[in-house]
């Protein structure tokens, strides 16, 4: 990875799409006019025939994904602009059909939820522990997950939210193990996660701990405009065509 941290293929392009003074005949339809813009404006640039050179071509954000996958440790990674609201969506509508069953968190994010309904999936719920002292959620239990999989073996994943809301974590790598035991994928809203696993002192990261996708925003914990997340994903349990 060393010899990739320099590489910056989507910026560069920007830049370089940015540099020429002439007026886009593309989008946005400001047109980069001085009587329409401000600073912050004047940075706006189009993906297609703006950073990258054709309107089908996509060869420059594939390379930023690919470096992002290879960053987190996953075999496949995809840039989104809807935030993780639309990787949750995403992980829901790739884990089965309507009516099949998903082990579930109760600390889900509504965007989960949502998911769930556009995928028509029946969720098996599991509550999680309790910190005594605050009374927040604290993480998921291992031994609930594992009788919620022996109550619902035709169950086809399971989905978790790491860290939840409150800060609690889960042990994801004996959850991701039961998982794969059965057979079936652990997927994880990490949507405020995009910290985890680049310090020694913090947790790893759900791809590290053995899941098999996970969603985390750019625009919470990293540096990225609003709305920007990522989706990461293993082939192995998980059908990344589908994905």
């Amino acid at each position: 990875m060393e010899q990739n941290r320099s590489e910056t293929p989507l910026y560069d392009a920007y830049r370089k799409f940015m540099a020429n003074p002439g007026t886009p005949f593309t989008v946005p339809g400001h047109k980069r006019n001085p009587e329409l813009i401000d600073p912050l404006l004047a940075q706006d640039a189009p993906h297609y025939c703006g950073v990258e050179d054709r309107r089908v071509s996509t060869r420059r954000l594939a390379a930023g994904e690919a470096l992002a996958a290879e960053l987190w440790g996953a075999d496949w990674c995809g840039f989104s602009v809807q935030g993780s609201t639309h990787g949750n969506e995403a992980m829901a509508l790739t884990l089965g059909k309507p009516g099949d069953k998903v082990i579930i968190a109760r600390t889900l994010h509504k965007s989960m939820f949502f998911g769930l309904v556009l995928a028509g999936l029946q969720p098996v719920w599991v509550r999680p522990d309790i910190d005594a002292e605050t009374g927040l959620t604290a993480g998921m239990s291992v031994r609930r997950i594992e009788q919620a999989l022996q109550q619902h073996p035709d169950v086809k994943g399971i989905m978790l939210v790491e860290p939840s809301y409150v800060g609690g974590v889960s042990n994801v790598k004996a959850i991701a193990d039961a998982a794969h035991a059965h057979g079936i994928p652990l997927v994880v809203d990490a949507a405020w996660g995009g910290h985890l696993g680049f310090h020694p002192d913090l947790p790893l990261n759900a791809i590290q701990s053995g899941a098999d996708a996970l969603v985390t925003s750019v625009h919470k914990h990293l540096t990225g405009f609003t709305q920007s997340s990522l989706v990461l994903a293993q082939g192995r349990y998980l059908d990344i065509g589908r994905l």
